[in-house]
């Protein structure tokens, strides 16, 4: 790895440098796609999962909240707004009061968009190496992982219905009925009470408490389902 790492720097700074070290052209030309490949996964690290859980090192401290690196996911930030630092759920007004750079809390994803990461401690349990306040408090439900498209499909509470597509796909496709609608009538989900609770305070609810998710990115019916349910 480091080799062909090296060999695409050499390549990419001299291109006539590569030749002159004896490297024969098919064998210089696999290296350098391979290396290529190599730095594009390292400059663009996969995002994490909406919902999970992550050890969170505090990089820096401003009044709106923190910026923790995520152990795990090199290259990744993400932003510990100070509306979601207290794990009690309580209020932080602000942030240099409750973290101090090099602090390692555990964080929850709660939204990535465009590439930029949102973190929450609210209702996440901590570890030994989280601030000493911060060890006290127990939460009255622990939060799983959040369930999976397939798992939400199944589930009574959950309504699909479907329409024809204005998305991707062209005429012949948008005349298809592709376009997916999910609906999650939270008070008729089968978890906690404070599960529940949450799902409606993350905004977006409907008036008779339902949560909406529409996909129509896709060509296909299924994907467009898949998609809509993981949201």
């Amino acid at each position: 790895g480091a080799s062909l790492l090296s060999l695409a720097t050499i390549h990419s700074s001299c291109p006539q440098a590569l030749p002159m070290i004896g490297v024969p052209a098919l064998a210089r030309a696999q290296f350098c796609r391979t290396a290529e490949l190599l730095m594009l996964a390292a400059s663009n690290p996969a995002l994490p999962a909406v919902g999970s859980l992550h050890v969170g090192v505090v990089e820096s401290v401003v009044t709106y909240g923190a910026f923790c690196s995520l152990e795990g996911q090199p290259g990744r930030d993400g932003l510990l707004h100070v509306s979601h630092i207290d794990p009690s759920g309580g209020r932080v007004e602000v942030a240099e009061d409750a973290l101090a750079v090099g602090d390692r809390v555990r964080v929850r994803v709660t939204s990535v968009a465009d590439g930029k990461i949102s973190l929450s401690c609210r209702g996440v349990q901590q570890g030994g190496d989280a601030p000493a306040a911060w060890r006290l408090w127990t939460p009255s439900h622990v939060l799983g992982s959040p369930p999976t498209a397939r798992t939400l499909e199944g589930l009574e509470c959950v309504v699909l219905s479907y329409s024809r597509s204005s998305g991707a796909g062209g005429q012949a496709v948008n005349k298809l009925s592709t376009k997916c609608e999910a609906r999650l009538c939270v008070a008729h989900s089968p978890w906690p009470d404070a599960v529940k609770a949450r799902l409606l305070q993350l905004g977006g609810a409907t008036r008779g408490g339902e949560l909406l998710a529409v996909s129509d990115r896709h060509r296909t019916q299924a994907a467009n389902r898949k998609d809509a349910l993981e949201k």
